[in-house]
């Protein structure tokens, strides 16, 4: 698959605006979920990783050769072998 060009994306302002609702749509799903377990702290950063880890995906469907991983997840990995 061809990797899309700069010239083809959407406005940033329209990205950002589709960036923040997914953002939101994880914060609303995890939210609900790990507030009843007092995770409530947690939220935001799982929703911001989850996002970035969608955005990466989109990239990867678009025809950029990138993994799909979290930084979070690369973090817990390296130190569960230590």
């Amino acid at each position: 698959m061809k990797e899309i060009s700069p010239d083809k994306w959407i406005p940033e302002d329209k990205y950002k605006k589709l960036r923040h609702q997914t953002f939101r749509q994880y914060a609303e799903l995890l939210g609900g979920h790990l507030t009843m377990y007092e995770y409530k702290h947690d939220v935001p950063m799982l929703s911001e990783e989850c996002t970035k880890i969608a955005e990466i995906f989109c990239e990867a469907v678009r025809g950029r050769d990138i993994p799909i991983t979290s930084e979070v997840v690369k973090y817990r990995r390296r130190k569960g072998k230590k």
